[in-house]
């Protein structure tokens, strides 16, 4: 007598689809960059425009992190969640946005940039050890 597989309905969770979240990602990011784009080239430098181009690096920096983080993750064959993609792109964009906001106050050097690395590095090195321990 053959067991019957039963079936879940509906999609499955959106941490399971490392694909969609990666798409949506991807389009969100060409999307600012396209915008980041016209930003610089048709806008003066005021305050408005200055956060909204710091907000357009974010995602567009986010976005690139991400599907860097999904390349790297294929490559050495480590498992795919979508909430590490996403907050290893976040890491990004915030590191971009910082480097930016330094460089415009004139304070980014050579040790500032590699001290914030070191940072968001040991950071996220404590959320990888966390989720680990939560996994036992």
């Amino acid at each position: 007598m053959a067991r019957r597989v039963r079936r879940q309905r509906g999609a499955p969770p959106l941490h399971e689809r490392p694909m969609v979240v990666l798409t949506t990602v991807a389009l969100a990011g060409l999307a600012a960059g396209l915008l980041l784009l016209t930003l610089v080239r048709t806008r003066p430098p005021t305050t408005l425009n200055i956060v909204l181009f710091m907000t357009l690096l974010l995602v567009n920096g986010a976005s690139a992190g991400s599907l860097v983080s999904w390349a790297l993750h294929r490559r050495l064959h480590l498992e795919m969640r979508s909430l590490r993609l996403v907050r290893h792109g976040l890491w990004v964009g915030i590191l971009l946005v910082l480097y930016a906001l330094l460089q415009l106050l004139r304070s980014l050097n050579g040790v500032v940039a590699l001290a914030l690395v070191a940072l968001f590095a040991a950071a996220e090195a404590f959320f990888w050890l966390r989720e680990r321990e939560n996994q036992r």
